[in-house]
């Protein structure tokens, strides 16, 4: 008597089996799906793979990771090996054509030829071939599991499969394709071999003859950031930067703008002795072009041949304009002020056809004018000797005291006379 054995099974479509429903050694099986299930040695359902998860585990991404990558790709396989390439080493006497091969094998060519009684039409396979009837059928002992698969299909698998006197490897297609190949194809009337070339380089650096100027105006550039030129050597005496000429003239290196004339020089000679400060000696920033100049204490701006004219800042706070020509020391402005560090308060004024103001703690004390000067407050003098003396712009003299005299208080000279005659002195 025949003995059926069947396994768990389940119809519903997506409807896989939990651990409780299977014991170490079951199996089930879902037949909406084609799938079968096992229990494995950490107690959670596992799926045996059909053929279609095989195929699509190990796909070309798949095999491309593992491959040697001194191997040509896809993409540089497809350009050198070219319908060309092939064609020239094909025998085309026992291939067909593609146009031949579509007359030939049409389905009327292979049904007339297939015994259909020993194949199966698509619905059948479909029906018979599911992963239960593979699965049974299968000799595992004949054929690689994933992790198999895997370790077998790397380079060396492949490798050893590959005909290699008909591929190239990366050596040889970097032999082959060399100077000779590619100049064998090139044009050669567009391009220039290395003899023309050298030719050109040399006539323009090596025995440069001629200006050397770029075909269009400010696109190229000599040098970049990153690659940069070590020394420029020039026998001429200019250099342009935009609208700014640097210059040497008389011993002294000029910077000229164009546009507006406007120009500054710094002598050489002081800055190779240190009497302006190399650090800062000329800063070239904005319009005006001395942004700023700074000089350390006691390090002194000197002016005229035998250094007459000195500014500096000794290192005690004090700031010093010296003079030690013979001439004077002038400062001319119509107006001069004089005012405190802070400059919220007024030493003097000196005004140009005008007054000239002292102050006492911001106070205007003294003011010359058109007589002589008017004092805010008290004079305190030791001694004075006054020629003219002006009250309220007045001057003081006899008629300006006469004018203001009691002549009834007083007697004038012919009273003074009449007075005092010999009966008076007699008396």
């Amino acid at each position: 008597m025949t003995t059926i054995i069947k396994l768990k099974r389940k119809g519903v479509g997506g409807s896989d089996p939990t651990p409780s429903d299977l014991e170490h050694g079951e199996l089930a099986i879902n037949f909406a799906d084609g799938k079968l299930y096992y229990k494995n040695s950490s107690n959670a359902i596992a799926q045996f793979l059909d053929s279609g998860q095989t195929v699509s585990m190990i796909d070309s991404a798949y095999i491309n990771d593992r491959i040697n990558s001194n191997y040509l790709d896809s993409a540089e396989t497809i350009n050198l090996v070219d319908s060309a390439y092939v064609n020239a080493r094909l025998d085309t006497t026992l291939f067909l054509d593609s146009a031949e091969a579509i007359q030939l094998i049409d389905s009327a060519y292979v049904n007339a030829r297939l015994d259909d009684t020993l194949f199966l039409d698509s619905a059948e396979a479909i029906n018979l071939v599911d992963s239960a009837y593979v699965n049974a059928r299968l000799d595992t002992s004949l054929f690689l599991d994933s992790a198999e698969a895997i370790s077998l299909v790397d380079s060396a698998y492949v490798n050893a499969r590959l005909d290699t006197s008909l591929f190239l490897d990366s050596a040889e297609t970097i032999a082959l394709v060399d100077s000779a190949y590619v100049n064998a194809r090139l044009d050669t009337t567009s391009f220039l071999d290395s003899a023309e070339a050298h030719n050109i380089l040399d006539s323009m650096f090596a025995n440069l003859d001629q200006h050397l100027v770029p075909i269009t105006t400010e696109i190229y550039d000599l040098g970049d950031s990153n690659r940069r030129f070590r020394d420029l050597y020039l026998s001429g005496t200019s250099v342009t930067f935009g609208n700014i000429v640097m210059s040497e003239h008389n011993g002294a290196a000029r910077f000229t703008n164009h546009t507006t004339g406007a120009e500054v020089k710094v002598d050489v000679s002081n800055v190779n002795t240190h009497l302006i400060d190399s650090s800062v000696i000329l800063d070239v920033a904005d319009s005006n072009y001395v942004k700023t100049v700074q000089y350390l204490d006691d390090e002194k701006a000197i002016f005229g041949n035998s250094d007459d004219l000195q500014i500096f800042h000794h290192n005690n706070g004090t700031g010093i304009i010296q003079n030690a020509g013979a001439g004077q020391l002038q400062l001319r402005a119509d107006t001069i002020r004089l005012l405190n560090q802070a400059t919220d308060e007024d030493f003097a004024f000196f005004n140009d056809d005008g007054s000239v103001d002292l102050y006492h703690n911001n106070i205007k004390r003294f003011e010359t004018t058109t007589y002589g000067a008017t004092v805010t407050g008290s004079l305190i003098a030791d001694s004075a000797s006054v020629t003219k003396l002006r009250l309220n712009n007045e001057l003081v003299d006899s008629a300006w005291v006469n004018a203001r005299l009691d002549t009834t208080s007083f007697l004038d000279s012919a009273e003074a006379i009449a007075l005092i005659d010999s009966a008076y002195v007699n008396a």
